[in-house]
């Protein structure tokens, strides 16, 4: 899942899976609805792309969730503090229990220590 990314976009899906630092946003749904009526076509006929055409219409926009640009050397301690838990946990409760012993052991380490720094 994460293997295949880079130092950027492994945090950045995270941050975007964990809903850490995002925010909705609206966008339009003409070239979604578009391209969904075009396969219908190819995949069901004339026909079913009638059918489905009276109903997107009606669709105009689409949310979209959008990890915000996060500059973590500058954020401010309380905001860069909330990040971190939010994506910890997060990983805590996705990959925990897959996690090898050691592996587990050291991110426990790391989480609780900067608890510990946070508290201090």
């Amino acid at each position: 899942m994460f293997r295949d990314l880079g130092a950027h976009a492994a945090p950045k899906r995270v941050q975007l899976e964990a809903g850490i630092c995002c925010e909705m946003i609206e966008i339009d749904a003409t070239p979604v609805i578009a391209a969904v009526l075009d396969a219908c076509e190819t995949l069901l006929g004339a026909g079913a792309r009638k059918v489905l055409a009276g109903v997107l219409p009606e669709i105009h926009t689409i949310p979209v969730k959008v990890a915000q640009s996060l500059a973590l050397d500058s954020m401010e301690e309380e905001d860069f503090g909330a990040f971190f838990n939010g994506i910890t946990a997060w990983i805590g409760e996705q990959y925990g229990h897959v996690m090898l012993d050691e592996v587990r052991s050291e991110f426990s380490l790391m989480v609780n220590r900067q608890q510990r720094w946070r508290a201090a």
